[in-house]
This record gives structure tokens, sequence and C-alpha cells, in this order.
């Protein structure tokens, strides 16, 4: 079974740098990531054009590396996306991310042995 990571802490927040680099470790040691879902202030980690002096701990740049590298299911909620104007013509989302509703974190749960949530 896979484990599903909840990440919905911003760029500015430790917790999204510790999510990323939990990520990381289960992947180096074999673990399934069924998926990961961003939601709240988290979709901000799955903007194509993450400012840098937003992103200091540079989780946005080791989350986005992570789903490129690992070809991780990486799901945007699509309320938060269009809450925080990420779904404007002039913005994107990262590669490798989809965007979706809570439908799909729900789906993600029932073949999830684990959450973890940030």
């Amino acid at each position: 079974m896979a484990i599903t990571i909840l990440v919905s802490k911003g760029p500015a927040s430790r917790a999204s740098l510790r999510s990323a680099e939990l990520a990381r470790a289960l992947l180096r040691n074999g673990e399934t990531i069924g998926r990961v879902f961003f939601h709240g202030d988290g979709v901000q980690l799955c903007h194509a054009g993450t400012d840098p002096q937003k992103d200091a701990l540079g989780a946005a740049n080791i989350w986005q590396a992570l789903i490129n590298d690992y070809q991780l299911p990486a799901t945007a909620c699509s309320g938060s996306v269009a809450r925080r104007g990420l779904d404007q013509p002039t913005t994107r989302l990262a590669d490798g991310v989809e965007t979706a509703g809570l439908g799909q974190l729900a789906s993600a749960l029932q073949n999830s042995e684990k959450l973890v949530s940030f």
C-alpha cells in the first residue's frame, strides 16, 4: 500500500521543507507515495514561478524536483489554487502537477495505508 502526503503549509513554513525532506527519505527507503495533495497555502509550492524570496527555504524547488524525478502523482487543490489566484492565464503550475478537488484526496486515501499531513 502507498502513503498519501497532504501539504497545507506554504513555502515560508518550515513544515513545507520537512514534508519534502520526509518524502525524499521515504522514496530513498523504497516506500511508495501514492499521491501528494497540496491544499491551502501548500498550493504555492506548486507554482512554476515561485518567488525565490518567498521560498527562502527552497521547499518549492525540492518538491518540484521530487515530483519530476520520481514521477510522483501530485495534485493541487483546485479551490485553493483559485483562492490564491494561481488559476490566472499568466500563471501556471509546475510540470507534473494537476488540479483537482478534494474528491481526488478522498480517492487517494482509499488506496493508501497511511496519511502524513503537514
